[in-house]
């Protein structure tokens, strides 16, 4: 989920969901949240066709790594 879908619910919820403090923390923090999300950020997702194997790996292997 993008970062600004869950900002916005957190803000929505703040009160109700979430305790006031805690979405006053998270706002004080936010550039750094963003900060760490772009630094660890994984690798574009790649979808297999069904059946389709990952070159160079035993069937086996390719159906646990498409997982």
């Amino acid at each position: 989920m993008p970062h600004q879908k869950c900002r916005q619910i957190i803000l929505e919820e703040r009160g109700e969901h979430f305790d006031p403090d805690v979405v006053d923390a998270f706002l004080a923090r936010e550039q750094e949240f963003i900060a760490i999300s772009e630094q660890y950020a994984d690798a574009p997702t790649v979808y297999l066709a069904k059946n389709e194997m990952i070159p160079d790996q035993p069937p086996q292997q390719a159906c646990e790594s498409a997982m």
